[in-house]
């Protein structure tokens, strides 16, 4: 029966957000997978090609997960083989922009969950996955200039909070950015993997930064019974709640950190359960956020 309402009450979520759920589809003409997002919030964006996606499937593709973690992307038996991701890496390369220290990819639409991502946005989740990729595939240089990007704030045209002893990289790149944690641990270990691969000294200090930073941080995403997606409040589901354990496994393992543990080991228990408070979880939030816009229209 749980699942069930959970479905319905997801659905009645997305209702209510004026919010279709995202597809990804294989777009036969040009040879890759695109992103339906349908309407989001009431504004319509529609079939887009999305840089991430492209490089998660490349990454997906070479067996990458044991450096980045789980990669969550729908199956897609065409986004397979050696041709596919032939003309993925070829869709990246075309679709980057040469900053004069760094390069990076742009979104141009918005993503109204946060209001303040106005077109063209960056995102650091993007550069660090596409870095990945271009790394994999023999294109060094260009992937060092994308994972630079991870090193410059934000107001300097980078993806990143930069002060000078804290760093978080932001999957959402705006004014007033919201921390989201998943982004965050991937391109931790995104970016240690560059370190060690390269021997880049640079990349060292900015994964140690970025990992006292993450520590600092975590009790934000702690909700008693739940993790956060982000700072903003929004609650994470039970995959991106799992999917914050494992990717702080992951990070644990090479850091042998009883800090971490205590988080894995607290936030594990609340996995069984995960399932069944899910609903609730999601109509507290629903009932909080639209309490907080009705209150500001008074």
């Amino acid at each position: 029966m749980q699942p069930t309402f959970s479905k319905y009450l997801r659905k009645l979520l997305l209702h209510a957000w004026k919010t279709e759920a995202i597809e990804v589809e294989f777009d036969d003409v040009r040879g890759i997978p695109v992103v339906d997002y349908g309407i989001r919030c009431g504004i319509p964006i529609g079939r887009k090609v999305n840089p991430l996606f492209l490089s998660l499937y490349i990454c997906k593709e070479h067996h990458l997960e044991r450096v980045t973690g789980p990669i969550l992307v729908p199956e897609l038996k065409e986004a397979t083989g050696p041709k596919f991701v032939g003309r993925a890496i070829d869709w990246l390369r075309n679709l980057q922009k040469q900053g004069p220290k760094f390069s990076f990819w742009e979104y141009d639409f918005p993503w109204p969950a946060y209001p303040k991502l106005i077109p063209p946005w960056k995102s650091a989740l993007t550069e660090a996955f596409g870095a990945l990729a271009l790394l994999e595939l023999g294109y060094e240089e260009d992937a060092i200039r994308h994972l630079q990007a991870l090193s410059v704030d934000l107001q300097r045209g980078g993806v990143s909070l930069v002060k000078h002893d804290t760093i978080w990289f932001l999957e959402y790149a705006c004014e007033d950015p919201p921390l989201v944690l998943n982004g965050m641990l991937h391109c931790l270990l995104i970016i240690d993997e560059f370190a060690t691969r390269l021997g880049n000294r640079g990349f060292s200090n900015a994964f140690d930064l970025a990992y006292r930073t993450m520590k600092r941080d975590l009790p934000r995403f702690d909700a008693g019974f739940y993790t956060l997606y982000d700072s903003y409040g929004n609650p994470a589901d039970a995959k991106y709640h799992r999917l914050h354990i494992e990717l702080l496994k992951l990070i644990e393992e090479k850091r042998n950190d009883p800090q971490l543990r205590y988080w894995i080991f607290k936030w594990e228990r609340f996995m069984k359960s995960y399932s069944y408070f899910e609903p609730i979880i999601f109509a507290k939030h629903l009932f909080e956020s639209h309490g907080a816009l009705f209150a500001k229209s008074q």
